[in-house]
């Protein structure tokens, strides 16, 4: 499924405001007087009169990440409306409220984790958005350019089903890890199948670090440790005749199969042999022959288009005031 990984509809600014403040002292002669030039508006001061103007409409502070480049801020009103504010030298650049009317977006807010997680010296600031419908936390990865535009660079999945990382963690090794996690509810009887997936930063290019999938010894430690556990409850799940859960953790190991790189045979045995000798009734028996189609098609449904769902982006950009404490997605 291609989607966002986070319900939040980015919607930045594209207007920057230039300004130039005057130094106290001439330059010197032999110096690029270019130097004592200060483009744009400074982020702290900004969030600052911000953070005054929504504490005087009930909203308290809940978080703030903050830097000489970029202040994300997250607060909280006494009735359970919570709001994300971000503001670069361009002003305030991205504004998100909760909760929406569908729920899909009950809540928002920025996570107090260090401001260049992938260490390529762009820094990034972390969201979240609660999804009451889908009963999970989805986080968002944005980076700020240097001109204070913002870029979501969380991590993508092409593992079909509905992905989203959920939490940032340190495998063992010392090094930050995004895990995405994959629920294929097309696959489902009851409960979906699901796993976690490791990210971490790859390939640098000029914009910044690329998250991609980690293939290290910590994240095989990691997806091993998957499988091990899913060993075990397949067991159980088989010493009890449970064809609905055999069927689920099996569909689990073949994914895992998938992830490390396992001929199609093999991850379709994986499955096989999950619902070996148990009594397998139509429902399950039809789940079993779509999980095996999309093992053929790379996990990847081929009906499955864009979500018809998905808001917007222009319902989202409503031009408010950067005080405005009413929903607001872009100044």
């Amino acid at each position: 499924m291609s989607r966002p990984l986070l319900p939040i509809q980015l919607a930045v600014t594209f207007a920057l405001s230039l300004g130039c403040a005057h130094p106290a002292t001439p330059p010197l002669v032999h110096e690029d007087p270019t130097r004592f030039l200060r483009v744009g508006l400074d982020p702290r001061s900004e969030a600052d009169e911000l953070e005054r103007r929504l504490e005087a409409s009930g909203y308290a502070r809940v978080a703030r990440v903050a830097s000489a480049d970029v202040v994300a801020l997250s607060m909280r009103r006494e009735d359970g409306a919570t709001l994300v504010r971000v503001v670069t030298r361009r002003g305030l650049v991205l504004s998100v409220d909760a909760p929406t009317e569908s729920l899909e977006r009950s809540a928002v807010g920025v996570e107090d984790v260090p401001l260049d997680l992938d260490g390529d010296g762009h820094p990034e600031i972390v969201l979240s958005a609660t999804d009451a419908a889908r009963d999970r936390r989805c986080l968002a990865l944005v980076r700020v350019a240097p001109d204070g535009s913002l870029r979501e660079v969380t991590p993508t999945l092409e593992l079909g089903g509905d992905a989203c990382v959920e939490a940032l963690r340190d495998l063992g090794d010392g090094r930050a890890a995004a895990l995405a996690v994959v629920r294929f509810v097309h696959l489902a009887i009851d409960r979906p199948p699901s796993l976690s997936v490791p990210f971490g930063p790859g390939s640098r290019g000029a914009g910044g670090a690329t998250w991609e999938i980690r293939r290290d010894g910590a994240a095989r430690t990691f997806l091993a440790e998957q499988r091990r556990e899913r060993v075990v409850a397949l067991a159980t799940a088989r010493d009890a005749r449970d064809a609905r859960a055999a069927y689920r953790i099996g569909v689990e190991l073949a994914a895992l199969a998938w992830l490390a790189g396992e001929a199609d045979a093999t991850q379709r045995q994986a499955l096989s042999v999950a619902l070996e000798g148990l009594d397998v009734p139509p429902p399950i028996s039809r789940a079993r022959e779509q999980a095996e189609a999309w093992i053929a098609a790379g996990w990847q449904d081929e009906d499955e288009g864009e979500d018809d769902d998905a808001p917007d982006a222009d319902d989202e950009r409503e031009q408010r005031g950067a005080g405005d404490p009413s929903p607001t997605h872009a100044r």
